[in-house]
């Protein structure tokens, strides 16, 4: 059997997502029943072609377009690459390589910043994590510096209050269960790792599952659920403090894909842009 990963793009409002389930949480509390991610219709489902699939989605408003970058798996080759997609003139997307390299991508954080369009991958294999320049978009771009020597899973950069931070599994084994954090006085560093890492444990519900979130003043980190499964839900935490002496966060609201859907026996990653939320869901099929 074998996990097929597709994207779903809606217009959704982030308030009222997370609103849903949001007053679940209680002190003390380990968790609570998740409920179906609220988007019952209007859905648009991104599904790959056979032997490939799509995940990891983020979304980018870069030169007044809508962009999205994902994790593109080729079952052929066994492993991932970075494409970036786009709607062509009659609103069909449409999807470009972006980048490729001789080991596993994906995970394609990306934003804009001082003027140039960044991503930072997931490229655990090479042991080490790399911050890419684009040099013509979307689909050149080079190696600007290496972050950190240890091989990361899921970097997500974010700015908070003037200063850099991110989120990271530090090794493929244990970041499902914990959570390390670094800051840095620019995007390109030095990157230097937080006093009490690993900042955050949780057995299976740790690892992070999409860019840094904002509403009505929270910051909020969307998180994996793999206590069933590789991809089995997604998790919002809200980040109660943040400083470089300290870290809290707490379960928000916790969601899974729903029955009815195309793909309806995962989820894992989550990101926004404006009034369009972009997640990824999986259904299991018996061959890629």
């Amino acid at each position: 059997m074998q996990d097929r990963w597709a994207v779903g793009l809606v217009k959704q409002d982030l308030d009222s997502l997370l609103a849903v389930g949001a007053n679940n949480w209680a002190e003390g509390g380990t968790a609570f029943p998740p409920s179906g991610l609220p988007l019952l219709s209007n859905i648009e489902w991104i599904s790959p072609e056979a032997g490939h699939f799509l995940a990891d989605p983020f979304l980018l408003q870069y030169k007044g377009q809508l962009c999205l970058f994902c994790e593109e798996y080729v079952a052929s080759r066994q492993k991932g690459r970075i494409v970036a997609l786009r709607r062509d003139s009659h609103g069909a997307w449409q999807s470009q390589v972006a980048l490729e390299l001789s080991f596993h991508l994906s995970y394609p954080w990306v934003c804009e910043w001082e003027g140039e369009l960044f991503c930072v991958p997931e490229q655990h294999q090479s042991g080490h994590l790399s911050l890419y320049r684009c040099t013509e978009f979307p689909h050149r771009w080079v190696e600007e510096t290496i972050l950190l020597e240890v091989p990361a899973v899921d970097a997500t950069p974010f700015q908070h209050e003037g200063h850099w931070w991110m989120w990271l599994g530090a090794d493929a084994a244990s970041a499902k269960h914990e959570l390390h954090l670094f800051h840095a006085p620019a995007l390109t560093g030095p990157w230097l790792p937080h006093a009490l890492n690993p900042v955050h444990v949780r057995p299976n519900l740790a690892r992070c599952g999409g860019s840094a979130l904002r509403s009505q003043g929270r910051l909020l980190r969307p998180a994996q659920n793999r206590e069933r499964t590789y991809g089995g839900s997604l998790l919002v935490y809200e980040v109660l403090e943040l400083s470089q002496k300290r870290y809290l966060e707490r379960e928000l609201v916790r969601w899974e894909a729903l029955p009815q859907w195309p793909y309806p026996d995962g989820l894992h990653h989550l990101s926004c842009a404006g009034d369009v939320v972009a997640f990824d869901c999986k259904v299991v099929v018996e061959e890629l």
